[in-house]
């Protein structure tokens, strides 16, 4: 947060210091080009995109010793990481069985694009919390690999937090869990088709094993 309002105040400094469209017009080209003036002015393009990443770092804490590319995580948790290059860790921890390879379980989850600043996908739950849970077997051939071994020692009434690299993410929108929505669908195969991040955030809460 503090390296948010530093951000922010380094960008108003800046803002302030650049000359007005009229001062651009009777200011000579030479000085425009200096240093102190127009040449350190941004581009519109690109005070949109400062202002974006401003207004993600004040209302989405980052994943800790990452900022740029894991919105909607916090930095107060103890984080494991695996050798495939995902990421965890445990909102709550529950205290009931535990999910290993081959149970079936009902769980709500939520995904999230992250590398669009936190853009919701798919989930269980709608806007007011609502929802019917699913049920899932570990071990499914076509489910996000992250997904799958995200419940992997996952014990009833835990809610985990999962950062999903490109490698073990969505291959494919029909990966399980499919990405349904007609907009988020179209979301997602964009990120695919394109170069851009398709790291995904899944916060998966356990609700019951059957072995």
């Amino acid at each position: 947060m503090m390296r948010t309002h530093a951000r922010f105040a380094a960008f108003t400094d800046v803002i302030a210091r650049c000359p007005s469209p009229q001062q651009r017009k009777q200011t000579p080209v030479c000085q425009l080009a200096t240093p102190s003036n127009h040449a350190t002015c941004p581009t519109r393009r690109a005070t949109l995109q400062i202002l974006s990443s401003v207004i993600a770092g004040i209302a989405a804490p980052a994943f800790a010793g990452d900022t740029s590319t894991t919105p909607f995580l916090y930095s107060d948790r103890k984080e494991v990481t695996l050798e495939n290059g995902m990421r965890y860790f445990d909102l709550s921890v529950g205290d009931g069985a535990e999910a290993v390879d081959g149970s079936t379980v009902l769980l709500h989850y939520t995904s999230r694009l992250g590398g669009l600043y936190g853009i919701r996908l798919d989930g269980t739950r709608d806007g007011s919390g609502a929802g019917d849970p699913i049920k899932y077997t570990l071990g499914d051939p076509n489910a996000v690999a992250c997904f799958d071994r995200a419940l992997h020692g996952m014990q009833v009434g835990t809610v985990r937090r999962v950062l999903c690299p490109p490698s073990v993410a969505y291959q494919t929108p029909d990966n399980v869990p499919a990405v349904r929505e007609f907009f988020a669908r179209r979301r997602l195969l964009s990120v695919l088709n394109t170069v851009r991040d398709s790291t995904i955030v899944f916060d998966i809460e356990l609700l019951r094993v059957k072995r």
